[in-house]
């Protein structure tokens, strides 16, 4: 089993203030955000006070996602699938954004769980259909500027629970639309 490669991070301004602030609960201490790059290339991240603590966190996520075959879950089936179609780069903003609520969110509620489990059921065979349909580019960059750039708005303003709702409510009429 490779060893993962952490490279962590003094917290910084933009995309990721509020989720990371308010993940870490301290707006006046020196925050750090972790991230674990496991073998495959897929990265997971924690937050925390001290160096330490962020890479601890991130290193927990890392291995409750990793499965047997040290490949990890990937949980943004349709996400990671409308930024590759685009062309965009796994590490942009968007797909951090999503990454980092649900490992630092998402993974810490029970409700969040349920949702991601349900979710891996689904999000697969989303992506596979709407890969065989003739107008899937244009699927994917409506799923990104209808579905991931106002998920991660939502995220960036705190609004953590209607961003839930919307993923939950957009993803079900994908399904329905792809049925």
């Amino acid at each position: 089993m490779s060893k993962p490669e952490v490279r962590i991070e003094k917290y910084y301004p933009g995309i990721l203030e509020g989720l990371i602030r308010s993940a870490v609960g301290n707006d006046d201490e020196d925050q750090y955000i972790a991230y674990v790059t496991a073998p495959s290339g897929e990265e997971y991240s924690g937050v925390g006070l001290s160096e330490e603590e962020a890479e601890e966190k991130a290193m927990e996520v890392y291995r409750g996602c990793v499965n047997e075959e040290d490949e990890p879950d990937d949980d943004c089936f349709i996400a990671t699938a409308c930024i590759s179609a685009l062309g965009r780069s796994k590490s942009c903003t968007e797909l951090s954004t999503l990454k980092l609520f649900r490992d630092t969110y998402l993974k810490q509620t029970e409700n969040g769980v349920s949702l991601l489990r349900e979710y891996a059921v689904i999000g697969p065979d989303l992506v596979s259909r709407i890969n065989t349909r003739a107008d899937a580019l244009e699927l994917h960059r409506r799923n990104f500027d209808e579905l991931v750039r106002p998920c991660c708005e939502m995220i960036a303003n705190l609004r953590y629970e209607e961003a839930i709702s919307h993923y939950v409510s957009f993803v079900r009429n994908l399904d329905r639309m792809l049925s």
